[in-house]
């Protein structure tokens, strides 16, 4: 019986939506964003033979893409080039290996990383299985219909490499949630005015003009950092959630990391967030629409969306 589910569910399972493509775009523009914006003399540092330990290291050394070019300008250049075919969402079965490629090398050989960066090339690994089977030249573009997509082998692959970024995304907010449990400026809800007042990662000089009367209030203090717990824990929680419970709470999930970007400047580390949120949940079967459907085509969409839940009752 649970097999019968398992085959039913893969079978009927389509990822080659706009809905990975735009999270695949949004993955290379956090790198991009990085690489574009500073020189590679501030990026990388160059590491003589001598001081890489251990054969890994200097494998990993000699096979980075930042190290496969004349100087490292020149592969920062080449990055940004093969970044913007991802951006543009051409041909995703074979950029996907060269994107985690890129991502990889970028997290080994940066001076500067964050948070985003790992979850990009963790994402960006994941996501190959799903982009080895998209026959499609752009990944903007509609999906094939059912009965054109694919073996069931290929789905199979594509559906259990699905299933493991949920997984991770869900577990990533799992560990920000609970994890700031142990930190009793956390528990205490004073974390977030000293997050804020970081003379690294706190809020601008014009941002702090408007949040400087709210700091100084403990409850808005206190309901702001609680707050950030709760959402994200909620967001752990999501995993189990209904698909329209999932479309509200991703909103939510985007704000915040948005709230993030504005008040501490993690310009990239937001879109490597929104890119796990979306893949996380939104359903990826679904393709997202941009432009108001005439009402001729909004009758077909509606027509076809029936019979297609009818068929698939797919809410992974």
């Amino acid at each position: 019986m649970i097999l019968n589910t398992i085959h039913r569910k893969v079978n009927e399972f389509i990822p080659w939506t706009n809905v990975y493509g735009i999270a695949r775009s949004l993955i290379a523009i956090n790198t991009l964003s990085t690489l574009l914006f500073n020189h590679s003399e501030v990026l990388f540092i160059r590491n003589t033979p001598q001081e890489l330990m251990g054969l890994s290291h200097r494998l990993i050394y000699r096979y980075n893409f930042f190290n496969l070019f004349p100087s490292t300008e020149i592969a920062r250049f080449a990055a940004i080039f093969f970044l913007i075919l991802v951006i543009i969402g051409w041909m995703p079965r074979i950029t996907a290996i060269l994107h985690f490629y890129i991502t990889l090398s970028f997290l080994i050989m940066c001076v500067f990383i964050d948070g985003g960066d790992q979850v990009a090339t963790v994402l960006t690994l994941l996501l190959v299985p799903i982009a080895a089977g998209d026959k499609r030249h752009w990944h903007f573009g509609k999906s094939l219909p059912m009965n054109q997509s694919h073996n069931f082998y290929m789905k199979c692959v594509a559906w259990f490499a699905y299933i493991a970024i949920r997984l991770q995304v869900a577990i990533i907010y799992l560990h920000a949630g609970t994890g700031k449990f142990v930190s009793n400026e956390w528990v205490n809800g004073t974390a977030v005015w000293y997050w804020f007042n970081d003379p690294m990662f706190g809020a601008n000089y014009y941002v702090n003009l408007v949040l400087t009367p709210m700091l100084k209030s403990p409850v808005i203090i206190f309901f702001i950092t609680w707050g950030s717990m709760v959402l994200e824990i909620l967001l752990f929680l999501a995993l189990t959630m209904k698909t329209s419970y999932r479309k509200q709470i991703l909103l939510a999930g985007i704000l915040f990391h948005l709230s993030i970007f504005v008040i501490q400047g993690l310009f990239s580390f937001f879109f490597s967030m929104t890119a796990a949120l979306l893949l996380y949940l939104y359903p990826i079967n679904e393709q997202i629409r941009f432009r108001l459907p005439s009402l001729k085509q909004k009758e077909v969409d509606d027509r076809e969306t029936t019979i297609f839940r009818r068929r698939s009752a797919v809410d992974i």
